[in-house]
């Protein structure tokens, strides 16, 4: 018999492990925002941007930008189940991905990545059959074409999202392995997972009307209560299945 928590107690239970916290754990974010946003602007301004080729170096870089930031988001992750499980944290925790299997979390990035190109490709077709033909019934098929590929996009997020988790847990396993096991495990879960994510939108709204400053308040607050919903939903499912 299943003693799942319900979004409440997460919630809450996020809240009580952030008190005293929230100064080290926006500085962790801080630490990560500055080492993306450095990396962006030097390459910014070092590469070309006014022919095909420089276009097309633009995008490969963005590309790698992205890998490298699935890295560092397994050090975030890290740091934020170390607060959930009442263990230790620093502030280096943070780059713990880079001794961690990187390998691995580039490959379950790029696995995303070109996950959700596949769901919006057709779109991407439309878009640029419209930006031709200039036909007003296209904007009605390309709509509906962005709905279903979001909607595709939002599954695979909800379904596959804590890949990056069971990482850290299980890091002997292959990014097939994982895949399978969190598709495994979030059956039944999904509509929870997502309402958890939604009861975050006032918030968010908040956040954004108070200048951003609310929002450095927010994003620990929902990243720690998603963390606690990984170890409720995937610890139960692994002691009932022990």
């Amino acid at each position: 018999m299943n003693s799942y928590k319900s979004t409440t107690e997460l919630k809450s239970i996020a809240r009580g492990l952030l008190l005293g916290k929230y100064s080290v754990y926006i500085a962790a974010m801080a630490i990560i925002e500055m080492i993306i946003f450095a990396v962006t602007l030097i390459v910014s301004l070092a590469l070309p941007t006014g022919s095909v080729w420089g276009m097309l170096l633009n995008l490969a870089i963005s590309l790698i930008i992205e890998l490298i930031t699935a890295v560092l988001s397994i050090g975030l992750i890290y740091f934020t189940l170390n607060i959930c499980r009442n263990r230790a944290y620093k502030m280096n925790d943070v780059f713990y991905g880079f001794s961690s299997h990187p390998d691995k979390a580039i490959i379950c990035k790029f696995v995303f990545l070109a996950g959700e190109l596949i769901c919006l490709l057709p779109a991407i077709l439309f878009s640029a059959l419209y930006y031709i033909t200039e036909n007003p019934a296209l904007m009605i098929v390309l709509a509906l074409l962005l709905i279903i590929g979001g909607s595709v996009i939002i599954f695979l997020h909800l379904n596959y999202g804590f890949v990056f988790y069971t990482l850290l847990d299980y890091p002997n396993a292959s990014v097939m392995q994982l895949f399978r096991y969190c598709g495994d495990i979030m059956r039944g879960h999904r509509i929870k997972l997502f309402y958890l994510y939604a009861s975050f939108l006032p918030l968010y709204v908040l956040g954004v009307i108070s200048c951003g400053i609310g929002l450095f308040f927010v994003i620990p607050y929902q990243k720690v209560s998603i963390a606690q919903f990984y170890l409720d939903v995937f610890y139960v499912n692994d002691e009932e299945s022990a």
